[in-house]
C-alpha cells in the first residue's frame, strides 16, 4: 500500500509539472505571433495584392500565388504595394525620343506620346499628318513658322525655332537642330535593336529585293527569307545601289539597307568604314543620351527608363504595337554572321549599349528583378482586363494610396490615332 501510495503521489506531482510547461510554451507561442503582427516587415514589389468584392476559386488563387499574385476575375480595382521609392527630382516632362527604324519604336513613342497627351505637354508636331509619321523631320533645315504647330500656350512664333517639351517624330539625330526645338534641361532617349533581327525586319519591311534584277526577284519571290538574303550577300553593294537608284525620290530608304540605326543616331555614314570614328561617335552618343533602351529587353529597358524619369510605375503601361506575332524561323549562322559584318557599325552600336543597360541595371541591385517580375506580370494581368473594360482603376500604394484611372482606349490606339489626338489638341490652340 505504501508503494501504491507513493506512486500515485509521484504521478500527481509529474502531471502538475507537465502542464505547467505546457502552459507555459503555449503562451510562449501567442507572445510570439503576436510579437510578429506587431513587426510585420513592409511589402515588397512582389508583394502584391488585388482587392475584390468575390471569392475566386482555389486553383487560380494557388497558381497566382506562385508569383505572389492574388488575382480575381471579377473586380475593376486593383491594388498595388510597392516599396517606398522618392526620386529626388520632379518627374522628367521633356522628353526627346529619337526613334530608329525597326527596332520597335512604335510601343515606345506610343508610351511617351501618351505621358504627353495626360499632362498637357507640347509636342514637337508638324502640320502636314504624314512628314515626322512616315517621313524623316529634318530639325536642322526645318523652317517652323512654315512646318509645325505652334507649343501649346504660345501666341506665335517669336523664335526663330520654337521650343517644345515632347519630341516623338522620325528625324535623323542632329544635337545642335534638337536644341533650337526642344525646352532647357531635356532628356534625350532612344532604342537599339539586334543589327540581325532588325536588318532582317527592314528587308522584308522596306522590299530590299527590290534590288535584285527582275528574273531573280521573280524566282526568289516565293522562296524563304534566308534564301533571299543569300542572294542579297552574294553581291550586297551592287544590288544596294540598284535599289537606291530605284527610290531616290521621296523617303530615302536605302539609308536602311546597310546600319540605319546609327545612321538614324546621326552619324556621317561616309566614315561608315571607318572603325575608329564609330567608336569615337558611339562614345559621343553614350554622353549625349540619357538612356537608350535595348529592344530585345524591352521592359527591363522601361524599368530603367522609369527610374531615370522619376515616372511612375503607371506611366510605362503598353500594349505591344506593330508587332509580328508569328515566331519567325531562325536564320542559318552564316547568314547571321553576313548581317553582322555588313552591319558592322550598329553591331558595335548594339554591344556598347546592351553592356551599359546590365551595367545600370546591377547598381539598383536585386530589388529591379522583383520589381521587373511583379512589371511584367501586372502588363500581363492589364491586357487581360482592358480586353474587355474602357477603364481600369488601380488603387496604388507608393507609399501614398491613390486611386489612377487607366484609359484602355488610349492605350491600345494606334500610331496615327494617337498623334492624330495630340495634331488636333494643339491645332485648337493655334
Amino acid at each position: 500500500m505504501k508503494v501504491t501510495g507513493r506512486i500515485i503521489r509521484y504521478s500527481l506531482i509529474l502531471f502538475v509539472v507537465l502542464e505547467s510547461l505546457l502552459l507555459f510554451h503555449h503562451s510562449v507561442r501567442l507572445e510570439i505571433r503576436i510579437s510578429r503582427r506587431h513587426h510585420q516587415p513592409q511589402l515588397t514589389t512582389l508583394d502584391r495584392i488585388v482587392t475584390t468584392t468575390e471569392n475566386s476559386s482555389r486553383e487560380q488563387n494557388a497558381s497566382l500565388i506562385n508569383h505572389q499574385l492574388i488575382i480575381t476575375q471579377s473586380s475593376p480595382l486593383v491594388t498595388l504595394k510597392y516599396p517606398s521609392q522618392h526620386c529626388k527630382d520632379a518627374p522628367v516632362g521633356k522628353v526627346a525620343y529619337i526613334r530608329t527604324h525597326k527596332t520597335g519604336s512604335t510601343t515606345l513613342t506610343h508610351i511617351v506620346n501618351q505621358y504627353g497627351l495626360l499632362r498637357n505637354l507640347s509636342f514637337c508636331l508638324p502640320k502636314s499628318g504624314s512628314l515626322g509619321r512616315y517621313m524623316i523631320y529634318n530639325v536642322t533645315k526645318a523652317k517652323p513658322k512654315m512646318s509645325l504647330l505652334k507649343p501649346l500656350n504660345s501666341s506665335s512664333f517669336n523664335e526663330s525655332f520654337p521650343r517644345f517639351s515632347m519630341f516623338t517624330l522620325h528625324t535623323l539625330y542632329d544635337r545642335q537642330g534638337m536644341e533650337k526645338v526642344m525646352e532647357p534641361n531635356s532628356r534625350y532617349i532612344t532604342s537599339v535593336r539586334d543589327p540581325v533581327k532588325q536588318f532582317r525586319s527592314a528587308f522584308v519591311y522596306y522590299g530590299f529585293e527590290n534590288g535584285f534584277p527582275d528574273e531573280i526577284k521573280k524566282e526568289l519571290k516565293s522562296r524563304p527569307i534566308a534564301e533571299k538574303l543569300k542572294e542579297w550577300f552574294r553581291n550586297a553593294t551592287s544590288y544596294q545601289q540598284t535599289y537606291k537608284l530605284k527610290n531616290m525620290r521621296g523617303e530615302p530608304r536605302y539609308y536602311y539597307t546597310r546600319n540605319s540605326q546609327i545612321n538614324d543616331l546621326g552619324y556621317n555614314m561616309k566614315y561608315i568604314d571607318d572603325k575608329a570614328k564609330i567608336s569615337k561617335y558611339i562614345s559621343k552618343l553614350a554622353r549625349e543620351f540619357d538612356v537608350v533602351l535595348i529592344t530585345e529587353h524591352f521592359d527591363e529597358s522601361l524599368l530603367l527608363m522609369k527610374k531615370e524619369l522619376c515616372w511612375d510605375i503607371e506611366d510605362i503601361l503598353y500594349f505591344p504595337k506593330n508587332i509580328r506575332f508569328k515566331k519567325s524561323e531562325p536564320l542559318p549562322p552564316e547568314i547571321q554572321t553576313s548581317i553582322r559584318e555588313w552591319n558592322f557599325a550598329d553591331l558595335q552600336l548594339f554591344e556598347h549599349f546592351n553592356r551599359t543597360l546590365w551595367t545600370k541595371i546591377r547598381r539598383h541591385g536585386p530589388s529591379f528583378e522583383t520589381e521587373l517580375i511583379e512589371f511584367k506580370s501586372y502588363l500581363k494581368e492589364l491586357g487581360r482586363r482592358c480586353g474587355g473594360e474602357k477603364q481600369v482603376v488601380l488603387k496604388i500604394a507608393r507609399p501614398v494610396e491613390r486611386n489612377v484611372t487607366i484609359d484602355c482606349h488610349v492605350l491600345k490606339c494606334g500610331e496615327g490615332e494617337m498623334f492624330e489626338k495630340l495634331r488636333k489638341r494643339q491645332y485648337r490652340k493655334q
